[in-house]
């Protein structure tokens, strides 16, 4: 029985626990022999699952063009000469190109992409992975589309976990902990390193404004990207404060708690709002409302040309709610608990089961390699 050598590349959070989703049933493998190269953020993320990694401290490049990109594509060379892969996975991110793009622009084997947001494909470097992962129906069709791509529908492997998970002991816990009132709402906005970064401040501003025109009780949670330098930072928090807000700073929580703890996981399109939409799966009761906070024509257009859909797919199977104005967020926080379980049924109506998404992507690679 030939072993064969699967690399797996990440460079940030949430493709880091998708990899590490998977590379965890990969280790276990017989026909695979898996080995982990990741730059930080997600270099951390993987060692905290208890995986061998290999950290890299490479650039992320803004254009092929930039004077890191060729130190960028040598030490993918590096890694790929010592590794000699059958064939290579990666997580996928959004902005600029780092470790996984430049693993795939220079390895001549079989490349897959786990991706993690609909119809994202990042082409910074032109050459595109053999074939994409997806979430579901919808990403792989808009992948096609758009790239005409090979897909693979396989569902998300990091969300089978929550299956373990008692969400409304996290709930309520999480409450607790942060002293939340019965009749508070707890909004929740969860950073992105999103550029232009004018234009992802001016969200943050209209957000502000909606915020404090809420006559709803509310406590608001503001949770920084782990990518966001101190100074955006420091930035968002002088719009919240300058708008009269005072939210708790969350760096260090476990995330799955603070989400079943929130009433609305607020964001433009962070990786959150999909984490929250499989906590409602699994949850006996309703938990908080992903809401994506288009509140500006910029993020409109960014989110179009990057994916090829207007709004977030779970927008228009009615599972989350958009706002494209202040006063859709005030209206929203004013909604009664009624909304919060319309989505949660719709969620668990909807939503396909992640519970076999490792076996669906390594069955693939290794039918591919046979």
């Amino acid at each position: 029985m030939k072993i064969h050598t699967l690399l797996l590349t990440a460079r940030d959070t949430g493709a880091a626990l998708q990899i590490g989703a998977i590379a965890r049933q990969a280790q276990h493998h017989p026909r695979l022999n898996t080995i982990i190269y990741a730059a930080a953020p997600a270099d951390r993320v993987l060692s905290e699952m208890g995986l061998k990694v290999n950290s890299v401290n490479t650039p992320v490049v803004d254009t092929a063009c930039d004077n890191g990109a060729q130190a960028l594509l040598s030490a993918a060379d590096a890694i790929l000469k010592q590794t000699r892969p059958d064939a290579v996975l990666t997580g996928l991110s959004g902005h600029g190109a780092g470790i996984d793009e430049a693993i795939i622009a220079r390895c001549r084997n079989p490349c897959y992409t786990f991706q993690d947001y609909w119809g994202d494909v990042n082409s910074l470097f032109e050459k595109i992975a053999d074939c994409y992962f997806t979430l579901d129906q919808i990403g792989a069709e808009l992948t096609r589309r758009r790239f005409q791509a090979d897909t693979c529908v396989s569902g998300s492997p990091k969300h089978a976990a929550f299956s373990r998970l008692d969400t409304l002991a996290l709930r309520s816990g999480m409450r607790a902990q942060l002293n939340i009132q019965d009749n508070h709402r707890l909004i929740g906005l969860f950073g992105q390193p999103i550029r232009p970064h004018d234009e992802y401040l001016d969200v943050i501003s209209r957000f502000s404004n909606a915020v404090a025109m809420c006559d709803r009780p509310y406590t608001l949670l503001y949770r920084p990207h782990p990518a966001d330098p101190p100074d955006t930072q420091e930035k968002v928090l002088d719009i919240l404060t300058d708008k009269g807000l005072v939210p708790i700073i969350d760096t260090d929580r476990d995330i799955s708690a603070v989400l079943c703890g929130c009433d609305f996981v607020c964001s433009v399109a962070s990786s959150c709002n999909l984490d929250n939409i499989f906590l409602n799966y699994f949850s006996p009761a309703p938990l908080g409302v992903s809401t994506y906070l288009f509140l500006n024509e910029t993020m409109k257009r960014m989110h179009a040309d990057q994916t090829g859909a207007t709004y977030p797919p779970p927008i228009d199977m009615d599972m989350a709610v958009k706002c494209t104005s202040p006063t859709d967020l005030v209206d929203l926080v004013s909604s009664t608990e009624i909304e919060r379980g319309r989505y949660w049924r719709k969620i668990k109506a909807t939503l396909p089961p992640p519970n076999q998404a490792a076996t669906t992507i390594l069955d693939r690679i290794l039918r591919d390699l046979a």
